[in-house]
């Protein structure tokens, strides 16, 4: 209860950040959500819709055809979509590396994670990023536009972004009229 109040907090009158420290051991914990008495932010639901089939067909066709594709994940994934999608990524043969938020997305030991790409991350993460020709982006933060800017640098024909839960605020203006991105597609469940 005091949790959704505090969440609360932040969107109503003097609406702002709100600063909550949570233990690890209380932030890996798997959470019954039919037990939750309701939505922790109440008077205001966003709902976005899912990709459609024709969509993800583009994007698995786009993947099929590059030579060196990568799938970077960020901590907009929620750890439960991507426990699902690992075994789909396996079978693709792609391999995923996560930015520092959504280090936790897929374990460090999975056959196909290849870590950390950026300044403190690990080497082997960086040269594959550098050498894709095709980033697969999923739940950014913020990172989107350097990403694309390294792709392009590096000659990529085309830079797609995806974004689950996508709430574009104030400062989004630049990523969404970037030239470095040719398509955006914003989803959630549905």
């Amino acid at each position: 209860r005091r949790f959704a109040e505090l969440l609360a907090s932040g969107t109503s009158g003097r609406k702002g950040p709100v600063f909550i420290e949570l233990p690890l051991d209380i932030q890996g914990r798997q959470v019954d959500t039919t037990a939750l008495a309701g939505s922790a932010v109440t008077g205001q639901v966003i709902t976005t819709e899912q990709i459609a089939p024709t969509e993800i067909g583009k994007l698995v066709e786009i993947i099929r055809q590059a030579a060196r594709p990568l799938f970077l994940l960020g901590g907009g994934v929620d750890r439960q979509t991507a426990w699902q999608l690992a075994g789909a990524f396996e079978e693709m043969g792609v391999p995923i590396a996560t930015t520092w938020n959504g280090a936790d997305r897929i374990a460090g030991s999975h056959p196909i994670y290849f870590g950390r790409p950026n300044t403190w991350g690990q080497r082997y993460g960086n040269v594959l990023l550098q050498q894709a020709d095709l980033l697969v982006a999923l739940g950014g933060d913020g990172t989107m536009l350097r990403a694309a800017s390294a792709c392009r640098d590096r000659g990529a024909k085309a830079v797609f972004a995806l974004a689950t839960h996508g709430l574009f605020g104030k400062g989004s203006e630049a990523l969404l009229a970037s030239p470095l991105l040719d398509e955006i597609v914003v989803t959630g469940p549905g």
